[in-house]
This record gives structure tokens, C-alpha cells and sequence, in this order.
């Protein structure tokens, strides 16, 4: 992505929005400069369904009450709005995602002449479901419908608010879930997200967070900078995600404070039934982190708690037979 080209976009927010929501409505924008005032309101949604289809490879469905206004200013709102994987995978489910409503507004003209831009774009109460054949598949589809001629187009801001995200990894891993989620990107494009900010809920326990996304210099992936915040652990990562790799998911510098090591490491699903002395107290964790679809790898950790201090390396299974542990160290 460092040469600004889609496809080498492998960043998943930038990727998804620029795909699923920019495309449609660019074509919308350049077809109806004629129909401003009176636009046939039927036609435009058929359209814009019909090309969210062709170029994501999921079916788009919204019910009749949604509408389209191009004057003074381009306001879409698409109601009961559903996603539904294609026959190819059966046997995950059809439906993928589901909101309450989706609104786009733009300067109609922005989008025709440029600089190409959508002011804002909304999504109320939404619930994904999603599995890791939809990222292969989002990503072959959007490398096959690149365009690197194409003019850049940004979104000025994003908003999602009060959704439901279940991810599956890969058996015999359970799913994870983010409840009361809700996050706002501020100028969404090609070189990335200059910020992105909000919180959500996992298992019951509040969690800000905030960060930026931009196209990495020089090179394939994207420059990610996160801070997260809750009342059990705190955490910093700053990498690279999605490079050229193949299975690499992020590979930089992680930063991670478990204000009580006991239950922080219960709640992530990771620690002892009960307390033991070595995870009394606070316990923090540096080092390099390489996270890959099948695999969390850290080398050269550091680690200090109240009653222990030492370094090693790490690797742990997330897919197929589990190798936690896996790996040497030695205590200080």
C-alpha cells in the first residue's frame, strides 16, 4: 500500500470501507449529475446494490423504504440492511452483517470533478458475524476489481455506533465478541485512517481505545498505532499490520499492564482457576510481537511482576493443535 495502490491495500478497515461503500457510490455519483433534482429513486438503489455485489462478491439487501436525494446535498439511507455471504461457504451461514440503517452524505459535485470526498457515513445498530474465509474472500475481490488509475476518494468520517462484532478464528478456538462497540475514523482513504477512536465491551469489561492507520512508507502495510484502556489491563502496539508476508497479521512493538496479573489473565481467557502468588500484584510485559493467522510469536520479552523479573521468547498456537508455551526463557 505505500505506493497508494488498492491493491496492495491490506489494511481491514481501509480496505472493507473503500470497498463495500466508496465504489457504489462513486458510480452512483458520476451516472446521476442529470437526474439531480428528480432521480429515479428505484433505479439508483438497484444500482447501487448491483455494483456492492459485483465488487464484494456478498449479496446487499435493504428494504423498500430506503432512500436517495442528490440536491442540494447527496443523502443515502439504507434501511434493514442485510449482507449475506455467497452459496461458496454454507457451511458458516449465510447472513454476515445487519444494521438498522446506513447513511451517506456528500457534495454531489465532489464526487464527479473532486477532490473526490464523502462527508460522512453512519451505521446504526449493527450486528457482524464474521469468520477469517471472509477476509480471503474480501481481499481476493478487491484485488480483482482494483482500479490503480482510479482518482483517490476519502471519507471524512466514519461512524459506527452500537454494534455487535463476533469474529471466529479457526476451530478448535472459541469465537471472541465486542459488544456495545462504536468507533469514529476520521479521513478514511488510500494512504490509510489519520485517526481512529472509541470503545467496546469484552466479557462485561469497558475498553477504550484510539490510534491511527496509515499506508506505510516505502512499503507494502500499514503503519498501526493502538492504545487500549480498561480498569484490568492497558496495552500499545506499534507495527506493521497486513505486510506482504502472507500470514503475517502484525509484526511490531507491544507494550501490555495487567493491573492485577490474576484476574486480567482470567478475563483474556488465559490464566489460573485461582489466584497464585506469582500472579499477585501488577505484571508487565515488552518486546517484539508477531501475530500470524496460525500463530502469536514474542521474542527478546521482558516481564516484571512483584515477585518476578526475567526475559525470553514465546509462541503460542491459535489454530490446530495448540503449542502455548512452546518456546524458552529464563527468570531473573
Amino acid at each position: 500500500m505505500g505506493d497508494g495502490s488498492p491493491r496492495r491495500g491490506r489494511s481491514r478497515v481501509g480496505g472493507i470501507i473503500l470497498l463495500w461503500i466508496i465504489g457504489p457510490l462513486l458510480v452512483l455519483g458520476l451516472l446521476a449529475v442529470g437526474l439531480v433534482h428528480n432521480p429515479p429513486t428505484a433505479a439508483l438503489l438497484d444500482l447501487v446494490q448491483r455494483q456492492f455485489n459485483a465488487r464484494t462478491g456478498y449479496n446487499l439487501s435493504f428494504d423498500g423504504s430506503s432512500t436517495i436525494k442528490l440536491w442540494p446535498n447527496g443523502e443515502i439511507d439504507l434501511k434493514g440492511v442485510e449482507i449475506r455471504r455467497p452459496a461458496l461457504y454454507p457451511t458458516i451461514g449465510g447472513l454476515i452483517a445487519d444494521a438498522r440503517l446506513v447513511s451517506a452524505r456528500f457534495d454531489l459535485m465532489s464526487l464527479v470533478v473532486g477532490p473526490r470526498a464523502i462527508d460522512a457515513i453512519e451505521i446504526h445498530e449493527a450486528n457482524f458475524t464474521l469468520h477469517e474465509a471472509d477476509m480471503r474472500l474480501l481481499r481476493n475481490n478487491l484485488a480483482a476489481s482494483a482500479n490503480a488509475g482510479a482518482p483517490p476518494v476519502n471519507i471524512r468520517t466514519l461512524r459506527l455506533d452500537d454494534a455487535y462484532l463476533t469474529y471466529h478464528i479457526r476451530p478448535p478456538n472459541p469465537a471472541f465478541a465486542l459488544t456495545e462497540l462504536e468507533v469514529v475514523l476520521n479521513e478514511v482513504g488510500r494512504k490509510g485512517v489519520e485517526k481512529f477512536e472509541g470503545h467496546f465491551a469484552f466479557k462485561e469489561e469497558p475498553v477504550t481505545f484510539t490510534g491511527t492507520a496509515k499506508a506505510a512508507s516505502g512499503r507494502d502495510g500499514v503503519d498501526l498505532v493502538v492504545s487500549l484502556d480498561s480498569e484490568k489491563a492497558k496495552a500499545a502496539l506499534e507495527g506493521v499490520a497486513g505486510g506482504v508476508g502472507g500470514d503475517d497479521l502484525f509484526n511490531g512493538e507491544a507494550l501490555v499492564r495487567l493491573v492485577e496479573a490474576g484476574p486480567a489473565l482470567r478475563w483474556f481467557g488465559a490464566g489460573l482457576e485461582k489466584d497464585h502468588p506469582a500472579l499477585a500484584g501488577a505484571m508487565t510485559v515488552t518486546g517484539p510481537i508477531a501475530l500470524l493467522r496460525n500463530e502469536v510469536r514474542r521474542g527478546d520479552v521482558l516481564f516484571g511482576s512483584a515477585v518476578a523479573a526475567g526475559g525470553g521468547a514465546v509462541a503460542g498456537g491459535v489454530a490446530g493443535a495448540r503449542a502455548a508455551g512452546r518456546g524458552g526463557g529464563e527468570g531473573g
